[in-house]
């Protein structure tokens, strides 16, 4: 029986365009009646049914046609691709599952970012690496730790963007701040990331916990750090060592722009 392609293509979900590739190919041969028009037969079909089963498992596409080009393919050569194939497919769900844990995490903190502004909580703070230049720079001047944090920037989003307020090197109330990109202790060693002259360690301390809003973060000196300093006044506390934070959420104004840091400062007695 001969099938047209307009049929082929309705019945499969292909493009005119993608059978004529498979042609082209020479994965299906092109067969032609008296009057021009192309027609297929039932090895076409099958051909190009396979490939459709075979793309739907996420196969590439090259390696389909490939295959199919090889008049010495057997069945062990067919299995073997499907096996690497399905490691292939375990190691996507393995990263889809980190992702929607991730995506939980994330979701749940915008969804407490705005009634963290201005509330304070006392916890300790996770382990968590760091990937900061001590000058401040994103970018560093030094060549071999920009390789280093370009391989923390192919992990995102499992890498955040974070911020660490130097309070040792105040100046007028003002403190030292530095962007960087961080990940928990726990994440940073499943990630297996490199660790370079610009990444510090932070250890489980006592700190205090919450939401800040800088306005025009590279305007305001302060970084809308005055009500923290002022409850830190308050309750009798002072910083114990560098804040450290991750940049939740930045917005799209062009006028005045707010960034929302979630923020944890090691604090102490005074």
């Amino acid at each position: 029986m001969k099938y047209k392609v307009g049929e082929v293509a309705h019945l499969l979900g292909l493009t005119t365009a993608a059978i004529h590739y498979y042609e082209k190919e020479g994965v299906i041969q092109t067969k032609k009646e008296a009057n021009g028009h192309r027609y297929y037969e039932i090895e076409d079909l099958i051909k190009l049914i396979q490939c459709k089963e075979t793309r739907n498992r996420e196969i590439p596409l090259k390696e389909i046609t490939g295959a199919l080009q090889n008049t010495a393919y057997n069945s062990r050569m067919f299995i073997g691709n499907h096996i690497r194939n399905k490691r292939m497919l375990e190691e996507k769900i393995d990263l889809y599952q980190h992702l929607v844990s991730d995506l939980d995490q994330y979701i749940g903190q915008l969804c407490k970012m705005d009634s963290m502004v201005g509330e304070y909580e006392i916890i300790s703070c996770d382990p968590t690496w760091i990937n900061v230049d001590p000058e401040g720079n994103l970018i560093s001047k030094n060549s071999l730790n920009n390789e280093v944090l370009k391989q923390w920037v192919n992990h995102l989003p499992f890498t955040k963007l974070a911020v660490v307020f130097d309070f040792a090197h105040q100046e007028k109330g003002q403190p030292k701040v530095a962007l960087g990109l961080s990940a928990s202790e726990e994440e940073a060693k499943r990630l297996r990331l490199p660790q370079g002259n610009n990444v510090i360690v932070i250890e489980r301390v006592l700190c205090l916990h919450t939401v800040i809003v800088s306005n025009s973060f590279f305007e305001d000196k302060n970084y809308g750090l005055e009500p923290v300093f002022s409850y830190l006044e308050t309750r009798g506390l002072e910083t114990a060592g560098n804040a450290h934070g991750v940049i939740l959420f930045h917005d799209n104004d062009n006028q005045v722009t707010k960034t929302y840091i979630e923020l944890w400062i090691p604090i102490k007695e005074k």
